[in-house]
């Protein structure tokens, strides 16, 4: 399975030895790789070429985010951690993968489909191994990133300790408002909350799951009135 995509980081380090980001960089480069956690969203900019995290003084310029999510992955063959980050097409693409391969139980080869620089490029996600008790328990114990701080966004930001971080509501929120006013209410109803802010942190994961789901049903209906009814 394919998506367009792009990149936005390249190899850096947090320390003079040890690199950070996962970068596939030309036509045909492909990895293996587990992920380890739920993915960190937020929203970016890109002003001069650079991706800067979306804030009201940019709002102020007139500027549009992008919704980009980072995710911590383990090269298979080394156990090596390293932060990936894609766009939304990639985050679906690996929603629809996953309902049939679980994230927790298969390693996963991505390849890029595009020279370097080349905004046509995809990305294929292959389910490639299946993961037995050991390797599973193994990738589990495998140190994780402090996403939140590798993107350059923080979660000291004043939000409940027990609910999802601002800067991830602000996220989901966007993604909201360009849907149905509907959609918005389902989804609230669906996690028994008054507000995307009041989401509980440790479900942002089932909520991007299901904020891909809503995306897929609108863009159906929306194209065949028919279809609309009462959703739950």
């Amino acid at each position: 399975m394919t998506t367009q995509s792009s990149e936005t980081h390249v190899h850096t380090t947090e320390s003079s030895n040890r690199r950070v980001w996962l970068r596939l960089s030309n036509d045909g480069d492909r990895v293996v790789v587990a992920f380890l956690a739920e993915p960190y969203p937020r929203e970016v900019c890109f002003v001069e070429g650079r991706s800067a995290p979306f804030d009201e003084a940019l709002r102020a310029q007139g500027r549009k985010p992008s919704l980009r999510f980072a995710f911590d992955v383990a090269i298979v063959d080394s156990h090596e951690v390293l932060v990936m980050e894609q766009g939304r097409a990639f985050y679906k693409l690996l929603s629809e993968v996953r309902a049939h391969y679980p994230l927790d139980s298969w390693a996963f080869e991505i390849e890029r489909h595009g020279a370097a620089r080349d905004p046509r490029t995809t990305y294929s996600i292959t389910p490639k191994k299946h993961l037995d008790a050991g390797e599973r328990s193994a990738l589990a114990a495998l140190p994780k990133h402090d996403l939140a701080r590798i993107v350059g966004a923080t979660r000291a930001d004043g939000s409940d300790a027990a609910a999802v971080d601002r800067q991830s509501a602000r996220s989901i929120a966007s993604v909201l408002a360009t849907l149905p006013a509907e959609a918005a209410r389902r989804f609230c109803a669906w996690f028994g909350i008054a507000r995307v802010e009041d989401l509980p942190r440790h479900r942002l994961e089932s909520a991007l799951d299901r904020l891909v789901a809503l995306e897929i049903e609108y863009a159906r209906t929306l194209r065949n009135p028919e279809l609309v009814g009462e959703k739950p």
